[in-house]
């Protein structure tokens, strides 16, 4: 099961059935009815070490700030781990 912190309120979002896309930037809605705020959010498998690390933002991330990630886990950046950087041509959901 994958979480999703709200970067408005902290509130997690399950994603039980992990069935959001992984490397792409895509926008939710919080489901805590104190906030129910849009996010933007991506999740990235490192290539070194086989790890998941779950990024969320109140607002679009910049292209500086997807080339900046790095695997919470191991600290590789993702740029180095795999040759392509997350979310370099893929936005969902944004309008």
């Amino acid at each position: 099961m994958l979480l999703l912190p709200c970067p408005h309120c902290k509130a997690e979002l399950a994603d039980d059935f992990e069935v959001l896309d992984g490397g792409e930037v895509g926008r939710l809605h919080c489901e805590n009815a104190l906030c129910e705020q849009q996010f933007w959010y991506m999740f990235y498998r490192c290539a070194a070490c086989e790890e998941e690390t779950v990024f969320t933002w109140q607002s679009v991330p910049a292209p500086d700030e997807l080339t900046a990630l790095s695997c919470e886990h191991c600290g590789v950046p993702f740029d180095e781990a795999d040759g392509e950087t997350p979310g370099q041509n893929t936005t969902r959901g944004i309008q």
